[in-house]
């Protein structure tokens, strides 16, 4: 049975209860290419696959997308406020990475702590045709989920559907990533540890916390994101946050009692500070 070390041992992956032939063949392909076992669904409720397969944790997928389900929690993509933004840049208005990041049509964007993606894939909107979006994640069930419900979860709007296609997912830690990126290879890059950390706002992210990667960004991460980017690296964190000042960040941005934005300049930028 599949193996992924943080919260128990055993991962199958299976589908909803309508599966059509479609469906298994994917769900069969995604279980292959991540490395679990897949299991037929038929009439089975998650406790008996449970019990049956002795797993610890199962990935559900169906049309709509995916959905981890553990022991005493369950996580499912969603685009979250990506939506919300990219209706706010259709009307015209701004975005925290246009305005702090710098980041425009054309451009190539790095989110280094891919989380649900809202962020890249309101980057994705912005850089548009002409530019590219990598977003890592280093918890192997969290990437497989986001590339998975990227691709299916079900949003009306046409511009969302485009920026969620565009994004190309990789399962590493962002350091191994950078140290093998040429110089100058993104003109962004973006950490966002904020996810890893408690806020009750925020409790439909609880279930990601529980599989999210915690350990701090490393100043060799920092160091190694200011040669690969062309423009700014940027850092979101908790406003008062002591990483800005650690990591060497000037914060540009903040939000009243929630989130602060830091930057290191790198070169021409079109950020609104």
């Amino acid at each position: 049975m599949g193996n992924n070390g943080n919260i128990g041992d055993v991962i199958i992956v299976t589908t909803s209860y309508r599966v059509t032939a479609a469906l298994e063949a994917e769900a069969r392909a995604f279980a292959h290419k991540w490395g679990w076992p897949y299991v037929q669904r038929a009439d089975q409720s998650i406790n008996e696959l449970r019990k049956r397969y002795r797993a610890d944790q199962i990935i559900v997928l169906s049309q709509e997308g995916g959905r981890w389900v553990g022991q005493r929690a369950t996580f499912n993509f969603h685009p979250s406020l990506a939506v919300v933004r990219i209706k706010r840049l259709m009307r015209g208005d701004t975005d925290v990475l246009k305005s702090v990041a710098g980041l425009k049509a054309g451009d190539a964007f790095l989110d280094t702590t891919l989380g649900f993606g809202a962020d890249a894939i309101t980057a994705a909107h912005i850089v548009g045709k002409s530019g590219k979006v990598i977003g890592l994640e280093s918890d192997r069930r969290i990437a497989a989920l986001v590339e998975y419900g990227l691709r299916h979860f079900p949003v009306e709007e046409a511009e969302v559907r485009q920026a969620m296609r565009k994004i190309r997912v990789h399962h590493t830690d962002h350091l191994t990533y950078l140290s093998h990126c040429p110089d100058n290879a993104f003109d962004i890059v973006y950490f966002d540890p904020m996810f890893r950390t408690s806020d009750e706002r925020s409790q439909h992210m609880k279930p990601l916390r529980t599989l999210a990667n915690r350990r701090p960004i490393s100043k060799w991460a920092v160091a190694e994101a200011c040669r690969v980017a062309r423009k700014r690296v940027v850092l979101k964190e908790k406003v008062g946050s002591e990483e800005f000042a650690r990591l060497g960040f000037e914060v540009k941005k903040e939000r009243r009692n929630r989130v602060s934005y830091g930057i290191i300049e790198l070169g021409d930028s079109d950020g609104e500070t």
